[in-house]
């Protein structure tokens, strides 16, 4: 082989390892991707919805997920990923948004907790409904 045939095989050869990071950086697992990493044991994912690869392919980004957890893992979750206490004009605009069919819609109720942390160009909330077991994050960018 040629030297300009092995800077070839070489330069596609990177080529591929670098579309493999990028697809598995956007199509991985969304609670590590949006919520927190590392993802602690007991968390398992219910339901994840995403508008355009979570944002890449949209001026608005809007991303849900929901999931459950022991409480010490959402205790876990919450400081490790940098969530504050909501306001109430937080929960007011979280207990307005839909979602899909396994979301909870509707206002809070008075044992749900409020989270919101502020980062990539969205406010980014987190639900935790009164078992303190279930969770529901929104990334809403518009």
């Amino acid at each position: 082989m040629t030297k300009f045939g092995m800077i070839l095989v070489a330069v596609t050869i990177g080529i591929l390892v670098l579309v493999g990071f990028l697809l598995q950086s956007s199509f991985g697992d969304p609670l590590r991707r949006y919520v927190v990493s590392p993802v602690p044991e007991s968390v398992r994912k219910v339901g994840f919805k995403g508008n355009g690869l979570g944002g890449i392919l949209s001026a608005e980004p809007v991303v849900h997920i929901a999931f459950t957890a022991n409480s010490a893992d959402i205790e876990t979750i919450v400081r490790k990923g940098g969530f504050k206490t909501g306001s109430a004009d937080d929960r007011e605009f979280v207990g307005q948004r839909s979602g899909p069919v396994w979301w909870k819609p509707g206002p809070l109720q008075n044992a749900d907790v409020l989270f919101l942390r502020r980062g990539r160009g969205a406010n980014e909330y987190l639900r935790v409904d009164g078992s303190g077991t279930n969770a529901y994050f929104l990334l809403w960018g518009i």
